[in-house]
This record gives structure tokens, C-alpha cells and sequence, in this order.
């Protein structure tokens, strides 16, 4: 019989499998009974499916255990889950005030409490490098070498060829690059088991950006390419002469702000339900999901059937961008350093997500100009591309030679 109490009803336990990690979100009432059968099932799934990371997401669990409870907790977690790189967990107040973290770090187990997801996720996967691409990305290139340089980053679920109209229209005056982010279009798959961050996208633009010459760049960017776009921008602030952003989806500023529930629900529900359907074997289900987040109910399925098989092939790394995106370490301040001219575009029938992070990231930009197109959503670049294509090429057009 394990030492003090035990209560009758036992934790809820949901396991969610991200790339490199499992994550558990646990609910019930605390009780040195549960909180041993929680960890007991933990170590066996790490060890089973080889997952060197976890995060258990402790803000359901009601109550508080005694300090010497604490301390075998903390001594089971070394027992049982010591074959893991690293273990963060969330908890509902005080991270400081656990004593079973205390107790595992004494014996040299890598335990760390935080009071939110992103925190959390950004300290698990902190110490891996940023991943030098082995083969570079797919490129497309219009226009003639010698001229300004627009680099154009598209969005998930989506490949360089959303560009095709904006590559003409801007050809004429510029040399245009639209490139393919990892696992989409022609670029390779991401080539580890880790999970993939920002950087490492920015990292995957780096042969592309050696190769090009002192000309301006300005670099155009929609959702998750918006989001790489800013990174970008943030590592290289003296290589990159404007943005033209269309939504990024820098969900990461939100989670900072405030915990869930927040502007990030409905697609952090919608990558969850997307999850669910590739676990289920369901790819379309999943795609069904993203899609109709992003635009509306019933987009998907009024998607030309030519369309879908690249969008369903893509959707398998739905939570690999949405981890990249919830887990970005860029603090808000951070923004302030982008004293270039950036043009931010957002949709009026955009989703809460979107608009949750315009309104964080727009005050804090120095040089940034709002332009608000009515009538269009979050895939406007997409779905109305001749007039988001107008408003980018003035702004280009317009700025200094």
C-alpha cells in the first residue's frame, strides 16, 4: 500500500503526441495514488515509444499534497522516468512551491515547473541546435539577378506556387524568390525526430540567402511564412531592408500574455482535432479541420478535388507548425529592434487567433503601417490574391531605392 492518502477517483488522463514528446493533461483530484499511477504509465509510454521528452499539464488537478508527499513523488519521478532527457510540467499556481521538482533536481534529474505551455515547451527542446539543412530548399525565381530581392514565404498547407501571381505581377522590377518551407512542395521533410522551431526554418533559407548579392531584400510573407518572415528579420536585422506580412501567426505572444483560455483556442482546438484524425488514420478528417478553421465551415469540402491531395500530404505536419508557432522564445520586446519599414495586413473576417496576435505585435513594431482589407479572412493572399498582390506591390514600389 503506497504511504498517505489515496482517494477513490482516479486522475483523467489525456496523452497528446507531438513530434518529439508526449504530453499529458491530467485532471482529477490529487492523491499520492494518482499521482504514482500517473507516473507509472508515463515512464512505460516514454520507454515504449522511445520519447526522450514529456510535459504533464497538472492545471486540472485539484488540491495539493503534503510536503512529504512531495518528496516521494519526487523520488518516483527519478525511478521512473530517469531515462528522460528532460520533464517540465504545468502547474496551476506557484512553480517554486512543488517540492517534488526540488527533490528530483537534487538527484540530477532534469524536472522543471512552469506556470504555462509555452515556457514549458520552449525549455524542453531549448537545447537542441538549430539544424543546418542538408539539402537545400526548392526554389522558384522570376525576374532578373541585379534588381531588388522580394523573398516570398507562404503559408502552411500551402507551397511556393501561392505566389505564382505575385511573382509576375512584381517580376517586371524585381528579382522574385518564392521558396518552399520544410515538408512542403518540392522542399525536403523536415529530417529529424525532433520537434522543429522557427530558427530552424530560417535556418532552411540560408543557402538561398548566401547565394544572393548586397541588393535590397524585402520579404513577403503569409501565416506561418509571416511568422518565419519576423524570425528572420530578428536574426538578421541588417540583411533585411522591409516586410510585408499578411497575418503571422505568432501564437506565442498570446500564450505569454496569458494562459489559455485565450485568443489561441480555436486553433489550438483545431490542431488538437486535426491531431485526433491522423492518430485515427483519417488525414482528410484532419485537413477538414485546418482548412475549415482558416477559412470557414465547409471550405473543405467545396476544395477542388485537384487541390486536395497536396493539401492532405501537407496536413501531416500540422502539429509540427503548431508547435513551432506556440513555442517561439521571441519575446514581445524583442519587435521593438525591427526598425525597418513593414507593411502588416490582416483580414476583418479573420479569426480570433489572427487578430490576437496583429494586436499585440502592431504597437510595438516602430515603422509599421495597418492596412485592414475588408472582406477578407485569413487566407486572403489565397483566396483573393489579385488584391492583396495590389496593396504588397505598392508598398514595394514605394519604398526608397
Amino acid at each position: 500500500m503506497l504511504p498517505g492518502r489515496t482517494n477513490d477517483m482516479p486522475f483523467t488522463v489525456t496523452v497528446d503526441r507531438q513530434p518529439q514528446y508526449l504530453r499529458y493533461l491530467v485532471a482529477g483530484p490529487a492523491s499520492l495514488k494518482n499521482y504514482f499511477d500517473l507516473i507509472e504509465q508515463a515512464g512505460q509510454q516514454t520507454r515504449d515509444e522511445k520519447v526522450p521528452l514529456a510535459l504533464v499539464d497538472l492545471r486540472g488537478v485539484v488540491g495539493r499534497l503534503h510536503l512529504s508527499d512531495q518528496v516521494f513523488i519526487g523520488e518516483q519521478v527519478v525511478r521512473k522516468l530517469g531515462h528522460l532527457e528532460r520533464l517540465a510540467t504545468v502547474v496551476p499556481d506557484s512553480p517554486d512551491s512543488y517540492h517534488s521538482e526540488k527533490v528530483a533536481r537534487g538527484q540530477g534529474f532534469q524536472l522543471r515547473s512552469f506556470s504555462g505551455d509555452t515556457e514549458a515547451m520552449a525549455w524542453l527542446c531549448e537545447d537542441a541546435p538549430v539544424l543546418a539543412p542538408t539539402v537545400p530548399p526548392f526554389v522558384r525565381d522570376a525576374g532578373a539577378a541585379g534588381r531588388p530581392v522580394v523573398l516570398c514565404l507562404h503559408s502552411n498547407a500551402a507551397s511556393s506556387s501561392q505566389w505564382r501571381a505575385l511573382m509576375d505581377l512584381l517580376a517586371p522590377r524585381y528579382r522574385v524568390l518564392a521558396v518552399d518551407s520544410y515538408g512542403s512542395g518540392k522542399s525536403p521533410d523536415w529530417p529529424s525526430d525532433r520537434v522543429i522551431r522557427l530558427a530552424d526554418e530560417v535556418a532552411l533559407l540560408q543557402p538561398v540567402l548566401a547565394a544572393l548579392g548586397p541588393e535590397p531584400l524585402y520579404v513577403v510573407g503569409h501565416s506561418y511564412g509571416a511568422a518565419i518572415a519576423l524570425r528572420l528579420a530578428l536574426e538578421q536585422p541588417q540583411r533585411v531592408s522591409a516586410l510585408a506580412l499578411y497575418e503571422p501567426t505568432l501564437f506565442s505572444l498570446i500564450e505569454a500574455e496569458r494562459r489559455a483560455p485565450n485568443d489561441a483556442d480555436g486553433i489550438r482546438n483545431a490542431v488538437a482535432r486535426a491531431g485526433a484524425a491522423l492518430n485515427a488514420g483519417d488525414p482528410d478528417a484532419a485537413a477538414r479541420e485546418f482548412i475549415d478553421y482558416w477559412i470557414s465551415e465547409g471550405s473543405w469540402q467545396a476544395t477542388p478535388e485537384s487541390r486536395k491531395p497536396a493539401i492532405v500530404a501537407s496536413i501531416a505536419n500540422v502539429r509540427r507548425w503548431s508547435h513551432a508557432l506556440f513555442t517561439e522564445p521571441s519575446r514581445l520586446d524583442a519587435f521593438r529592434a525591427l526598425t525597418m519599414p513593414i507593411l502588416y495586413l490582416t483580414g476583418d473576417r479573420s479569426t480570433a487567433a489572427a487578430h490576437g496576435v496583429a494586436r499585440r505585435l502592431l504597437p510595438v513594431l516602430p515603422h509599421v503601417r495597418h492596412e485592414e482589407m475588408r472582406g477578407l479572412g485569413h487566407m486572403g493572399p489565397i483566396t483573393h490574391a489579385d488584391e492583396v498582390n495590389a496593396v504588397i506591390a505598392a508598398f514595394l514600389d514605394a519604398l526608397p531605392s
